[in-house]
């Protein structure tokens, strides 16, 4: 049992780290998926704390209370395990994207064919989170590179076997006029929050572009 003494040390551990309201709710949010049915409100209360507890005991992790990046990636895992992908029927719910744009690269000019275009669905979560960039910077996102077929995709310099691109749920842009600085400053935000898993970018061959996936 969590004791108030303990509940404050850890409460005032999480303010010392920056664990605001937006912190706190969507570690709330990610429990609740586990089954745990906690007041989603942002506020680290006994709970909460509580809950995060027994994820780090139950999975072997450091039982601080904090839920750092290896609790985070602990429960995205967790969740994505009994959380089949949604994915995307209706795309008039998208204003700023069509399904187009995430055609597998192998129709684009100047590369073998392999595919129809579509080896699989596109993931409603990763559109979702385009969405709330291209909302934010209130600027076009363009797609570099969406679906990818097996063929194509191990066709590509450093590519992953098994990159999310294969299952839908990845997507290389750019942001109009944007500096790539600050793209990847509100990608940080959106995986410390929860809504993509990973970022990153590199010069040698992705010309500017991010990579997320979900």
């Amino acid at each position: 049992m969590l004791s108030g003494k303990q509940l404050l040390i850890i409460q005032n551990k999480l303010k010392a780290l920056g664990y605001g309201r937006d912190k706190i709710r969507a570690v709330q949010i990610k429990l609740n998926k586990l089954g745990y049915k906690l007041v989603v409100d942002g506020i680290a209360g006994i709970k909460t704390i509580s809950a995060v507890l027994t994820v780090q005991k139950k999975y072997k992790l450091v039982q601080d209370g904090i839920p750092g990046p290896v609790t985070n990636a602990c429960l995205n895992k967790v969740i994505a395990s009994i959380t089949p992908p949604k994915y995307i029927s209706d795309w008039s719910k998208y204003e700023y994207f069509k399904k187009e744009e995430f055609v597998c690269g192998c129709l684009k000019p100047n590369h073998k064919k392999y595919c129809n275009g579509y080896p699989t669905q596109i993931q409603a979560k990763l559109v979702d989170a385009l969405m709330m960039i291209r909302t934010h910077f209130n600027k076009p996102v363009v797609i570099t590179s969406g679906l990818r077929c097996i063929k194509f995709n191990a066709s590509l310099k450093g590519s992953s076997p098994t990159s999310a691109h294969l299952k839908g749920g990845a997507a290389d842009f750019y942001v109009s006029g944007q500096d790539i600085k600050d793209v990847l400053a509100y990608c940080a935000k959106l995986k410390a929050l929860g809504y993509i898993k990973y970022y990153y970018t590199n010069s040698t061959n992705m010309k500017g572009a991010v990579h997320i996936n979900i």
